[in-house]
């Protein structure tokens, strides 16, 4: 024989909603409002949970903390729940603290940011450029020497031009220039190899 069940459905009327029946509308907190139709009220950005009486859980963000937070989370001290912004750690920017810029006590001082793979020196402040680069903001190319040309220098995006006049002189030329439209860089010398 087939046994008979029993279920029993509760329909709570318009702005009354949870377990029994038991909140309503008035209910919803932190500026939460009623959603027509469903059993909960729709929370601001920051806020969760069926009366909006929670915060969102790290990591997310906005209405119903439904977004998740595109911080770079070894540089973040914190990500807004309202709207995910970044709040960055000494030392770092950008709009997801993705940026290396800040430097001294406590990362006062801000840097001009460090171009062509430099690094910034959180002591003071310059940029430590690779060896093909200098200046402040490692932006200006450098000229290379005779010496180091065909080792250090084979991937470098340069021109290199050597005239021969005379068996007895050679008058070398170097153009050093970089691809990129900012700065260009003309270095010029000339020596004897006699006899």
């Amino acid at each position: 024989m087939d046994e008979l069940r029993w279920y029993h459905i509760t329909v709570c009327l318009d702005h009354i909603f949870g377990h029994n029946c038991s909140l309503s509308c008035k209910d919803c907190m932190n500026g939460g409002k009623c959603q027509e139709g469903k059993s909960e009220c729709s929370c601001p950005a920051g806020c969760r949970v069926i009366l909006c009486n929670e915060n969102c859980l790290e990591g997310a963000y906005g209405a119903g903390c439904t977004s998740e937070c595109q911080c770079v989370e070894e540089n973040t001290l914190e990500c807004s729940a309202k709207n995910g912004s970044c709040t960055c750690k000494s030392g770092y920017q950008g709009n997801r603290c993705q940026k290396d810029g800040l430097w001294g006590p406590e990362g006062w001082f801000s840097s001009a940011p460090c171009e062509n793979g430099g690094q910034c020196n959180k002591k003071t402040g310059n940029c430590d450029c690779t060896p093909d680069y200098t200046r402040k903001s490692c932006t200006i190319l450098r000229c290379i020497s005779l010496t180091n040309l065909a080792l250090s220098r084979r991937s470098s995006p340069m021109k290199y031009q050597q005239n021969v006049s005379s068996h007895r002189e050679v008058r070398q030329r170097q153009q050093c220039s970089s691809d990129r439209p900012f700065k260009k860089l003309l270095c010029k010398f000339s020596f004897k190899i006699g006899m």
